[in-house]
């Protein structure tokens, strides 16, 4: 891919965490007519992440048929694999998806982090989103009634926060969701908790993947490495069966991009998560 094809992007990422939902949430995105995304490149992670390869998904035939050659459904198909790593793109609504379906190794955190920073940065991406998901049950009570919440790094260096501009998604994501600010559970625990916080200027997220990581090396950056916005956006689920909260988190998103109204399709590879339905004459 030529360096700065990007520029001045939106760029979302699913972070591998618990539930897998935002991993389910970016299948509907990619399948959504009105987003109009194209995959336009798969990334050669094989030093990074665990080995990964499907045949490249469509939307199920129930969904309306429409070009099928970079896996966007029809009644057929698709045909191609998809791998650990792909980049989605609608140039025309400067958007960029880097799905990744495949966690990290254990080894190669740091240096994945470092790589996918550095990344950003030499593309020019006007905001980053990481979308990933926590534990539900580690919710205390104060959180109870927040499904989804956001985060944005605090800096290292005060004198130069990065401000987020009106009208963008990490604005809409800002404004429509509460900040997560947690608070240690336990007196016993609020020094180790304090501890933790400063050292990574992120709080602990229990479930959420490389998403700390992420923010915290980001917080740690130059202030000109940091011109370009980041947050997080992470849903409280557990594991199981979590297309609802897929959708619901897809909607989200949906919204933040201006497309409102669109009936998410599920892919073809859902039909296969969860198995099938059970037959309601078992419950009377």
């Amino acid at each position: 891919m030529v360096t700065g094809a990007f520029s001045r992007d939106t760029l979302l990422i699913p972070a591998v965490s618990i539930g897998s939902v935002p991993q389910l949430a970016f299948d509907l995105l990619v399948h959504a007519p009105a987003l109009g995304l194209e995959r336009v490149a798969s990334v050669d992670v094989q030093d990074y992440c665990v080995p990964f390869a499907a045949p490249l998904d469509s939307l199920a035939p129930s969904g309306k048929s429409h070009d099928n050659r970079n896996g966007h459904g029809g009644d057929r198909p698709a045909l191609g694999v998809c791998t650990a790593l792909e980049v989605y793109r609608n140039p025309s609504r400067r958007l960029t998806l880097l799905h990744q379906r495949s966690p990290v190794l254990k080894s190669r955190k740091d240096e994945f982090v470092q790589s996918l920073l550095s990344w950003i940065v030499q593309e020019g991406f006007s905001e980053t989103l990481i979308v990933g998901s926590m534990d539900a049950g580690m919710r205390i009570d104060s959180e109870m009634d927040k499904p989804l919440v956001h985060l944005q790094p605090a800096s290292s260096d005060k004198g130069h926060e990065t401000k987020i501009d009106s009208g963008s998604l990490l604005s809409f994501i800002t404004h429509s969701t509460p900040e997560f600010s947690p608070v240690s559970p336990s007196p016993a625990h609020q020094n180790a908790f304090a501890r933790s916080q400063k050292d990574t200027l992120v709080p602990p997220l229990p479930g959420a993947g490389l998403v700390r990581r992420i923010l915290s090396q980001h917080a740690k950056q130059s202030s000109n490495d940091r011109e370009a916005r980041l947050a997080a956006l992470l849903m409280f689920c557990g594991e199981g069966d979590n297309r609802g909260d897929a959708h619901a988190l897809a909607g989200l998103l949906c919204r933040g991009l201006r497309v409102e109204g669109e009936e998410l399709q599920e892919p073809r590879s859902w039909q296969g998560l969860f198995g099938p339905t059970y037959n309601q004459a078992l419950f009377g």
